[in-house]
């Protein structure tokens, strides 16, 4: 399975490199290749914890009454959502190691 995994990889196809690489127990393998194919849905439960933070942030609100009304509040709303979108994307960041 690893084998196969790797030639997906390879290959390009990044989904199902992911799921061979799950299939094999080369989790974080799996999970490289779930980022790679944009798997938003699967790594919102098999991500380590700072690309799960980052995940949220991209993704709408599950609650639609999350959304804030008016000029205002929407503006206030972007200056928070930007202050951790920062923090989250640094932690992560710090959480990759450099080549």
């Amino acid at each position: 399975q690893s084998l196969r995994a790797a030639a997906l990889d390879q290959l390009g196809d990044a989904d199902g490199a992911a799921k061979a690489f799950a299939a094999s127990g080369a989790e974080d393998q799996a999970v490289a290749s779930m980022i790679r194919a944009r798997d938003w849905d699967q790594l919102k439960t098999t991500a380590p914890d700072p690309w799960k933070a980052a995940i949220a942030t991209v993704l709408p609100p599950a609650d639609p009454a999350l959304i804030p009304e008016g000029p205002l509040a929407k503006s206030q709303s972007l200056i928070e959502d930007s202050t951790t979108t920062r923090q989250t994307l640094m932690a992560l960041l710090d959480s990759v190691p450099t080549p």
